[in-house]
């Protein structure tokens, strides 16, 4: 297997929201990783609501969508399951779109709890423009 943060580069600048809390994708990651959370094969069906809630039509529709979905590959995505048991695709909406689109019935992924979510994943909060 590829290792993850040579590929999925662009992990460090994105952010996953919940709670009010903003998370680093890339730390989420590398915490996932150390703690010995292994990566599990996932039911595709379980993570389209949240695929669906994401992006617009024509987001889905548009070609750099799908170029985006090809160039993650097979690299795991990142599930978090809050305090109601739903799941929440935290990194990796393209690739649930493209199973879904190649008709698959699963894909591999971390899945970490809400509760034991890191604090040193938090991103501070900014200030907006004055």
């Amino acid at each position: 297997m590829t290792d993850l943060f040579l590929v999925h580069e662009s992990a460090d600048r994105q952010h996953w929201t919940s709670n009010g809390r903003r998370y680093n994708i890339g730390k989420l990651y590398r915490w996932a990783r150390q703690n010995g959370h292994e990566v599990r094969v996932l039911p595709v069906d379980r993570l389209r609501a949240g695929y669906e809630r994401t992006h617009t039509d024509e987001e889905k529709g548009s070609e750099r969508f799908w170029e985006r979905a090809e160039r993650a590959g097979d690299e795991p995505i990142l599930v978090v399951v809050d305090e109601k048991k739903r799941w929440w695709t935290a990194d990796g909406n393209h690739r649930v779109a493209l199973a879904l689109r190649e008709g698959r019935e699963s894909i591999r992924g971390y899945i970490v709890w809400e509760r034991d979510l890191p604090a040193s994943a938090i991103e501070p909060k900014t200030r907006g423009p004055l």
